[in-house]
């Protein structure tokens, strides 16, 4: 199974990695727009419909004013003597504090009503919290202006709304005029005595929302003024006083369910200050180092990995750390998940079109470098292998092949030019076949002499032992060429053979895009040559010097082909000073003590 590109491309590696952490910080620049921010928002509304409702606070109760309540005596804004009597009832009743979600900003239609309202609440034993109106944007609260009741205590009536509209942020501490106000529900608890739950808290709470509207416990506005029914229920619990119906436009969209009234809004902030649920972030600064890890990993998985492998390793990174935020949403953890997820997404689907595309150009470059050399397979291997095709050259040792027809100057002098290349072309069809099967390379055509090499573009070990039993399979196939060539009346072929192992270097010479040629170049290569032109002066069809002979004896043994390598002595080629010990190679079974007496 292939992998998109080799190992060894530091350019290609490089270069890719350069292209991911762009990428990455590309998308991170564009999340950090309101857009971004209203992505990732909507993120967190999955992760809170994943998540499913959680158990409410009990001792939390929303006294609810809806338009059934608020017909009591015919009138909204409701009169303040009804206030003072649901203020009475609720200290009566026992409770542990009471907040008021509604600024009382209207003038009374009697003026005893303030009085009496201001009384009532002088006289609880409970605290009694009232909001202050806050026209709130992102920069901060404005407060306004409230009657006078000294006794109450006050909070700001704020929620913050998001890029999106929706609330999910409740300011526990602002400041308005350089005076610090606590919000409502902050407000409330500091004032029952639990101000260390306060203190622990951020300013700017992200509210955890234990469900939608209806969450907390209900009990109805006119009920309560009036003590009609459940009074006793309330003893000891904080009660928060508003509407929960659209009565004065007071509600809000909220990340869970249809829009929430304010009043249960801060039920949820002091039921998440009370028990510190709030929902904590992690810096911006773990999103960004987040997507970046996940993209170079996919950079890594891409290049390490075959494709088959690559891919569902990289869906199910992207789609790990999707299932890991919603287990630590959980938890309670609110971590990033639009940048991580989508540098991946982005890097995978880049990278990856990239990556096929260079491996497809790749694969088109090796098949036309070496399909008219190297049987289909080679092809095959090199294409899916670990070597690399060097333009410059790699040197390594082959064993190379030299082959010539004798007497070929002779008989193309009796044939028509076009007849001698029809022959010469069946005579090297014949022979190519018998390299490839040996899986060698035939580097180049010289006339009517054919060089090959071995051990290259493919690595092999055994190459000197392919490249003997490949001559030795060479003269066989000339047999039936020549058995052919009889049938039709032609004069037989015959051919002499050369062959050498050393080190040599390997590799594509050209000059791209004219042309490029995989070939061998060095003193192996001459010396084969040399070797070839000696058979007919020696009187024997294959030479091979002694470095193939002994090459062969080294990895002999998983061989079909029983090699023999009879000692002829030794030769100094021309334009060489050492002498070679040169050998016959045949199948003839000849005793060994004649290649050591060489």
């Amino acid at each position: 199974m292939p992998r998109l590109i080799k190992p060894r491309r530091p350019r290609l590696l490089l270069g890719t990695l350069a292209a991911t952490l762009l990428l990455t910080g590309a998308v991170l620049a564009v999340l950090q727009t309101s857009a971004g921010e209203r992505l990732e928002q909507r993120t967190v509304d999955a992760r809170f419909a994943e998540r499913g409702r959680l158990p409410a606070p009990n001792d939390i109760v929303v006294v609810a004013i809806d338009k059934h309540q608020s017909t009591y005596n015919n009138q909204w804004p409701i009169s303040r003597d009804l206030w003072a009597m649901a203020i009475n009832q609720l200290d009566n009743a026992g409770v542990a504090g009471i907040a008021v979600d509604v600024p009382m900003e209207w003038k009374a239609t009697n003026p005893t009503e303030d009085a009496t309202f201001a009384k009532a609440v002088a006289d609880a034993h409970v605290p009694v919290v009232l909001a202050r109106r806050s026209a709130h944007d992102r920069a901060g609260a404005a407060m306004g202006d409230v009657i006078e009741v000294p006794a109450a205590t006050h909070g700001v009536s704020a929620r913050i709304p998001a890029a999106d509209g929706a609330v999910r942020r409740y300011p526990v501490r602002s400041r308005w005029n350089g005076t610090r106000m606590d919000g409502l529900a902050a407000a409330l608890l500091r004032a029952t005595g639990a101000g260390n739950a306060v203190e622990r808290a951020p300013d700017d709470m992200l509210l955890n929302y234990y469900g939608p509207r209806g969450t907390f416990e209900q009990v109805g506005f006119a009920d309560v003024a009036y003590g009609l029914s459940g009074m006793r229920d309330l003893a000891g619990k904080l009660v928060l006083i508003g509407p929960t119906e659209d009565i004065g436009r007071d509600d809000h969209d909220v990340p869970v369910g249809s829009a929430m009234p304010s009043v249960e809004i801060q039920a949820q902030a002091t039921a998440n200050l009370l028990d510190g649920s709030w929902l904590r972030e992690l810096p911006t600064w773990v999103g960004w180092a987040t997507a970046f890890a996940i993209a170079v990993a996919i950079w890594a998985l891409l290049l390490t990995l075959p494709l088959l492998l690559a891919v569902p390793a990289s869906i199910a990174l992207v789609a790990g750390w999707g299932y890991a935020a919603t287990q630590l949403f959980d938890r309670g953890l609110v971590v990033p998940v639009v940048a991580p997820m989508l540098a991946g997404a982005v890097v995978f689907t880049t990278l990856a079109l990239t990556l096929v595309t260079l491996a497809v150009r790749e694969r088109i470059r090796v098949k036309g470098l070496f399909a008219r050399y190297v049987h289909a397979d080679v092809v095959r291997e090199l294409i899916d292998g670990e070597d690399q095709i060097s333009l410059t050259g790699e040197e390594r040792e082959i064993t190379v092949l030299f082959s010539d027809i004798r007497g070929f100057t002779t008989l193309s002098e009796q044939v028509e030019p076009a007849a001698m290349v029809a022959q010469l072309n069946e005579y090297f069809e014949a022979m190519v076949d018998v390299v490839t099967e040996h899986d060698g390379a035939v580097d180049k055509f010289l006339g009517d002499g054919l060089m090959a090499i071995f051990g290259a573009p493919v690595r092999c070990e055994a190459h000197a032992e392919r490249a003997s039993a490949a001559a030795l399979a060479m003269v066989d196939r000339l047999e039936l060429v020549n058995a052919d060539r009889a049938r039709r009346g032609l004069a037989p072929l015959r051919i002499g053979i050369g062959l050498h192992t050393g080190r040599a270097v390997v590799g594509n010479v050209g000059s791209p895009p004219f042309r490029v040629d995989f070939t061998a170049i060095g003193d192996t290569v001459n010396l084969t040559a040399r070797l070839e032109a000696m058979t007919k002066e020696l009187g024997v069809t294959i030479v091979a010097s002694g470095a193939t002979a002994d090459a062969v004896d080294a990895s002999h043994g998983t061989g079909n082909d029983p090699l023999t390598f009879t000692a002829l002595g030794t030769v100094v080629a021309r334009g060489r000073t050492e002498p070679t010990h040169v050998f016959e190679l045949s199948r003839r079974a000849v005793s060994t003590t004649q290649r050591d007496a060489a």
